[in-house]
């Protein structure tokens, strides 16, 4: 009942539920992309251009949504 009261308009609720998720999936990316960034490194140090060039794909992807979710938080807090 107590939740039922505090989430009255489930405009409200749907907002803070996508709002959870864009952090659970913000965490989750940023892990993923110190992981990219460490092997990146240690392809530049054996000079393995094809890994290197993959792995920074990955770093470039996986920055380019870590933003993305930044820019959707922002217009929910308008």
């Amino acid at each position: 009942f107590e939740t039922e009261s505090y989430y009255n308009n489930n405009n409200e609720l749907k907002k803070e539920i996508d709002e959870l998720l864009l952090s659970l999936e913000e965490e989750h990316l940023k892990k993923q992309f110190s992981i990219a960034m460490q092997e990146l490194q240690k392809s530049e140090q054996i000079k393995d251009s094809g890994r290197v060039l993959s792995f920074l794909e990955e770093c470039q992807r996986l920055s380019q949504r870590i933003n993305n979710i930044k820019v959707i938080r922002n217009s929910y807090e308008k």
